[in-house]
């Protein structure tokens, strides 16, 4: 097909191929989104990937040693470690669940403590909030630090939930809200596990009835 009709007036031809010309710059302006969309989304998924490459490192550089000294402390100053289902990350459920009495002797004894157990808190909570806000990628982190974070929690669930009441009800949610999340992620893991091992152990059983005399 020719660009230009030979009878047609050099305007009518202009106009046909401008037209032309806005259709292909559209295309190209298409492709070119699509490209960028693309490139953004691999150069995003790279540095979340390094993020929390780099997050792990912190953890197990600062947070785990910080739990080990807190451990050692209540070992030399002979503190009982307070252990409380897990519930409601709040001092309102810890009293409710322990009584007024046995929670005001607990914290007595855990505030001993108080210094380092902050600093585990909070290291883990700066810890937590890139991978709950979604700026490291969280399933990387799992992989690698996933059970110990969750196990670490629940050792100093008291600890947590015992700093957290009215006044300050927000705090630490980022380490809570990646509690919960992995916490749901190794439950929802073992029940599949064991769920394939009833389907194998079905599997091997034979379902064998015995029939009355003279029916066949």
């Amino acid at each position: 097909m020719d660009l230009f009709d030979t009878s047609k007036s050099l305007i009518e031809n202009l106009y046909y191929l401008s037209g032309v010309l806005i259709l292909l710059s559209l295309l190209f302006g298409i492709f070119q989104l699509i490209y960028t969309k693309k490139t953004l989304y691999i150069n995003s998924k790279r540095e979340a990937a390094k993020l929390a490459a780099q997050q792990v490192e912190i953890y197990m550089a600062r947070v785990i040693p910080l739990h080990n000294k807190m451990f050692a402390l209540e070992i030399e100053k002979k503190i009982k470690r307070i252990k409380v289902e897990v519930g409601d990350f709040n001092n309102k459920y810890l009293i409710d669940k322990m009584g007024k009495e046995e929670y005001k002797k607990a914290i007595e004894e855990r505030f001993k403590l108080l210094t380092i157990s902050l600093m585990v808190i909070n290291a883990m909570e700066a810890f937590s909030v890139y991978f709950v806000k979604g700026v490291a990628d969280e399933e990387i982190a799992f992989s690698s630090v996933g059970r110990t974070f969750v196990n670490s929690v629940e050792s100093i669930y008291f600890d947590i939930a015992s700093f957290i009441c009215e006044d300050n009800e927000n705090s630490f949610q980022n380490l809570i809200q990646l509690y919960k999340l992995w916490k749901d992620r190794l439950k929802k893991s073992k029940l599949e596990k064991e769920c394939q091992n009833l389907t194998e152990q079905l599997k091997t059983l034979e379902d064998i009835s015995v029939k009355p005399i003279g029916v066949q």
